[in-house]
């Protein structure tokens, strides 16, 4: 009997801990602890009879029905839990034990490496018991754990194993299993990968919308728009944060978590004022709630970080530090690197908006550190973004300079990887609609013919109708028959026309969708364009550096910094006038013109028909081809050297004709392999690649050529580029595609 009234009991405990989570009201807060209180001493009346398992049982029970009342009383039974479930080598006692201590180290904001170490050791004793019901909560329980500590694999593989669980039990539960997937997808975005970060913030978005949970449908919509801003589709983002504002209106934003949801949406928008509202809401509802004070204080300081950027975006810095360093201190003791690295990161940009450079260069020095140690991208790029300013700012170029290249290469590596990701994710979604169209065209197919079955069938019934009442209704069959017939031959050319339209339709969408590649594959190839041009331009300034030459670096760095602000301006858009493309290819010569100390001379002509203002072309795209004769043409040449540019049009087509008078391709040639085998330059690649985009649908033949020249003895006299940029025809069906 005591037995069977203590399972009772312990049904009740889990009952009273779920509704003691939501309480918010006085007297339902009041009543909570008055029945656990009641509990509690039912369980201290039969404590000393229990024994062995029984006793164990009753120590955890009671352990769980302190973490909400009292944390450090919850430690103490778990422990005694533990001692003598080890004596006994009660298995099931133990990894309870371990459980309960590890959500004690949670209640309390303890250190989430005390918590890791007793999961890992609850889940070894569950795996060797086979309980998946418990399994699936504790690999969840260490999914998050990992992921406070920024191990983002460890992370994303128990998060796995608990949804897999979790699909594999039956019907999801409705809160931890979507946020499961939204904490797999933000794994994989500091990772960098952002087709696995879009998968699995798809799934949680439509198990939310599935299931009608209008405060979930809130959050998957702020958790999209972040998603698609960091893959820097800020329109589409800010769709999903205007729709999350739209439901301020509504019940559900009344409570503290829906304010701070709301809060983030307006700081992603731009409005702060209105963000730090509702986040002051949020404070003053969690401030006057009977929650435990412990409780209060994790929220503050699992919230607080959001306040500390709000801060920052609006430009009040000193506010943005005060907030940020306020929870710094708890976050490094509970070991939880990546809140650690967030606040580190708002504080270094905080004070580097106030222009402390030595404290910003603390703060992003200690971010940067452990960006490198947990492989997180993104923290990379953002802290060595501010250590190359903060440098920058003390006069330290050498470091700066460092940073800067730490900066640039970080950045590029998630552009590349997003561009690639991007597409991937396209084509299959693509793949998926026409997989979806074949299927559903076959669908009509199919009923089309059970249709005909079914009229061929009637057709027979009445053919044998006719043959039983031939005399008598001979001529009433017969001009049923005709109608009957009729009707089924413009049935069948009614839907042979429909099957002919939706193939078509099929075709025309496939067409669409390859353009639309074809235009992504274009921009991951101008990504990797700019930063092979601009490390070749600091490259250049360096060398000036080193030689100690400063009124040449001054000079040189006056026409870079010209150059760089055309490039920065001509970069963002797909197709510029050929007049600008020109201004900044001459400047590009100047300044090699005097690297070279004028070994060189150059011209620029345009033959009749070439409008420079009209003609439209891709920006840096000549600039690999000047390179490459100046460096691998005239330079190495004994005696003034000379590039001549010239611009014609000829049968609805742009051509640029490069010429040198250098040493041409053969010595060049030879030269490289005697002078470096490591280096590798991209740029003439690129550009190949990127005229082969433009031309492909159009031509097949080769948008460049290159001829050798020589003089009258036969001997190298130089070298001759042709390069059709694009045709007419082409380009206005491109300006259309492009709203240009």
């Amino acid at each position: 009997m005591q037995t069977k009234n203590f399972r009772k009991l312990g049904y009740l405990s889990i009952l009273l801990t779920l509704i003691g989570i939501h309480m918010n009201a006085q007297d339902q807060a009041s009543k909570f602890r008055d029945n656990a209180r009641k509990y509690v001493d039912s369980i201290n009346q039969i404590l000393p009879r229990l024994k062995g398992k029984e006793r164990i049982d009753a120590f955890n029970h009671l352990a769980r029905t302190y973490q909400i009342i009292n944390p450090d009383t919850s430690r103490w039974y778990s422990r005694q839990a533990l001692a003598e479930s080890q004596k006994i080598s009660y298995t099931k006692g133990e990894a309870n034990a371990h459980m309960y201590l590890s959500r004690v180290e949670n209640a309390i904001g303890g250190d989430s490496r005390e918590k890791e170490k007793h999961l890992v050791r609850a889940i070894l004793l569950l795996e060797k018991l086979k309980d998946e019901e418990s399994l699936r909560i504790e690999y969840g329980e260490l999914g998050a754990t990992y992921l406070s500590q920024n191990k983002f694999l460890l992370a994303i593989e128990y998060y796995k194993k608990s949804i897999s669980l979790t699909e594999k039990q039956g019907e999801p539960d409705m809160y931890s299993h979507p946020w499961q997937l939204h904490q797999v997808s933000e794994a994989y975005q500091q990772l960098g990968n952002y087709k696995e970060a879009f998968e699995y913030c798809l799934k949680c978005f439509e198990f939310r919308k599935r299931i009608n949970e209008p405060f979930g449908i809130a959050e998957s919509l702020l958790e999209m728009g972040d998603l698609y801003r960091d893959a820097g589709d800020i329109e589409t983002a800010n769709d999903y944060y205007h729709q999350v504002i739209s439901y301020s209106g509504s019940e559900i934003f009344k409570g503290t978590i829906p304010r701070f949801t709301l809060a983030r949406a307006y700081s992603a928008l731009g409005n702060q004022d209105s963000a730090i509202y509702f986040f002051q809401k949020m404070i003053q509802g969690n401030e006057s709630s009977t929650a435990l004070p412990q409780v209060k204080e994790n929220f503050k300081k699992f919230s607080q970080p959001y306040l500390a950027e709000f801060y920052l975006k609006k430009g009040e810095y000193s506010k943005s530090i005060e907030s940020a360093s306020a929870v710094l201190p708890s976050l490094k003791n509970n070991s939880e690197l990546k809140e650690v690295l967030r606040v580190q990161l708002t504080i270094a940009q905080a004070y580097l908006g106030n222009k402390n450079y030595s404290a910003a260069l603390e703060h992003s020095r200690q971010a940067y550190q452990i960006g490198k140690e947990t492989s997180s991208k993104k923290a990379v790029r953002n802290a060595s973004r501010i250590l190359w300013k903060a440098f920058q700012q003390l006069g330290k170029t050498d470091s700066s300079f460092f940073y800067l290249q730490q900066y640039m290469i970080a950045k590029e590596s998630l552009e590349q990887n997003r561009s690639a990701n991007e597409l991937a994710f396209f084509k299959a979604s693509q793949e998926d609609e026409e997989r979806q169209a074949r299927m559903e065209l076959l669908d009509k197919e199919n009923k089309i013919k059970e249709q005909e079955l079914v009229i061929q069938r009637q057709n027979l019934r009445r053919e044998a109708f006719i043959k039983k009442y031939l005399i008598a209704g001979l001529l009433g069959l017969f001009v049923l028959g005709v109608i009957i017939l009729r009707s089924v031959s413009l049935k069948r050319k009614l839907e042979g026309e429909k099957r002919m339209l939706a193939e078509k339709e099929l075709q025309l969408q496939k067409l669409e969708n390859e353009r639309r590649i074809t235009d992504l594959e274009m921009l991951a190839l101008r990504s990797q364009m700019n930063p092979h041009f601009i490390f070749n331009c600091l490259n250049s300034i360096n060398r000036f550096v080193l030689r100690n030459d400063t009124e040449a670096a001054s000079g040189y760095l006056t026409k870079f910094s010209k150059l760089m602000r055309m490039v920065l301006e001509n970069s963002k858009q797909t197709l510029i006038p050929l007049e600008e493309e020109v201004k900044c290819l001459e400047l590009y010569i100047q300044m090699e013109q005097f690297r070279c100390k004028n070994a060189f001379t150059y011209y620029i002509k345009y033959h009749d028909g070439v409008n420079t203002e009209e003609a439209m072309i891709p920006p840096l795209l000549l600039q690999p081809f000047v390179e490459n004769a100046i460096w691998h043409g005239v330079n190495p040449k004994e005696g003034d050297g000379k590039i001549g540019i010239e611009f014609f049009q000829k049968e609805e087509a742009l051509y640029c004709v490069i010429r040198d008078n250098g040493i041409g391709r053969k010595k060049a040639s030879e030269l490289r392999s005697q002078l470096s085998e490591h280096h590798k330059s991209m740029g003439l690649q690129i550009t190949k690649e990127r005229l082969a985009i433009i031309e492909e649908q159009q031509i097949k033949e080769s948008p460049m050529e290159i001829e050798d020249m020589v003089d009258e003895n036969g001997k190298a006299a130089g070298t001759k580029v042709t390069v059709r940029i694009f045709s007419l025809p082409a380009f206005e069906e491109l300006k259309s595609s492009l709203n240009l």
